[in-house]
């Protein structure tokens, strides 16, 4: 065969024109970003899903609170994620966009938050076509994110517990020391003699406030009267809807509860967390039986990592689940 023929065979061949010749299929992506609205245990519940690419691995975001939204800033929190994963952020029963639909009825209980979550899974894995999903969740997110891990771990890829709820009394014992101390060394009388009133759990919202208060104090920030009375409305309406909810998550312990798990857990905790302890988080963490797990401190950050440290919480996530994609 002279070399016009040898080259020319050549050519058809990487082609993919002969006969024996193959063509590969380029896999074009398409990125997804829509707000979407599914019907959950009767009422309207609204997802925000955004993504490079629908063939992305799920990953769902449970907000804290309760009721407390983060959809609105869903790209400073998670936008970093979105090249590699399809994050849906939902407002739960009570929360932002759900809220602004359709009040809950019957109003929030610790059971019906948790039957939501067990719902919603199933309805994004089923409208995504996924069998499986990450979990990232964040403070309160984490009381229905443990459940999840704990009955459904074949849907779930890894659960990331962000400012986990531990244990509570404890944590809350904890801070309550930890201020009285602090103020009483500085002769802070009154945040001495406000903090005085506070039970363990705190018994109604004035406690709560004095707690929130004295702790922004503590770290740095000063909350002024005007500033409390200002709030004090919104305040009073997320205690009629959440207060019992609240009242239960307050005293979780799961030193009580099993610590065995079917999927891998991956723990990240603020250094300078004083809500949620992060030492009594880490050693809860140690009993923790799970295929892999992994724990991340994270220096100079307090419960509200999501917020304050959004791209070094996305790192940690990438850095620690990226190899099982």
């Amino acid at each position: 065969m002279n070399r016009f023929l040898i080259l020319f065979s050549a050519l058809i061949m990487a082609s993919g024109c002969g006969e024996s010749g193959t063509q590969q299929q380029v896999h074009e992506p398409v990125p997804i970003s829509s707000i979407d609205t599914l019907i959950l245990n009767n009422i309207l519940q609204v997802i925000k899903t955004n993504g490079a690419d629908k063939e992305l691995p799920l990953l769902l975001f449970l907000h804290g609170g309760p009721g407390e939204s983060v959809m609105q800033r869903s790209n400073e929190i998670t936008g970093n994620l979105e090249e590699e994963f399809l994050v849906v952020h939902w407002d739960q029963r009570g929360a932002g966009a759900t809220a602004a639909l359709n009040p809950s009825d019957p109003p929030p209980s610790l059971d019906l938050m948790l039957s939501d979550a067990k719902i919603m899974v199933d309805s994004i894995l089923r409208k995504f076509n996924k069998d499986q999903l990450y979990l990232v969740a964040h403070s309160w997110g984490t009381v229905p994110g443990f459940e999840l891990a704990r009955t459904s771990p074949e849907k779930i890829t890894a659960f990331i517990a962000v400012s986990p709820l531990v244990n509570e009394i404890q944590s809350a014992e904890i801070l309550l020391d930890t201020l009285k101390n602090h103020f009483q060394e500085n002769g802070n009388a009154r945040a001495t003699g406000e903090l005085d009133t506070v039970s363990v759990p705190v018994e109604n919202l004035e406690q709560m406030i004095a707690v929130q208060r004295w702790m922004s104090e503590y770290n740095g920030e000063t909350v002024t009267d005007e500033q409390v009375a200002e709030f004090l409305p919104y305040l009073r309406q997320w205690e009629k809807q959440w207060w019992q909810v609240y009242r239960v998550v307050a005293r979780i312990d799961r030193n009580n509860e099993p610590v065995e798990f079917e999927c891998p857990i991956i723990f990240i905790l603020g250094a300078d967390d004083l809500q949620t302890n992060h030492v009594l988080a880490q050693n809860y963490f140690e009993t923790i039986e799970a295929p892999s797990k992994k724990l991340f401190l994270i220096d100079g950050a307090g419960h509200n990592i999501p917020g304050q440290v959004p791209d070094s919480m996305q790192e940690k996530i990438r850095e620690v689940i990226k190899p099982a994609k």
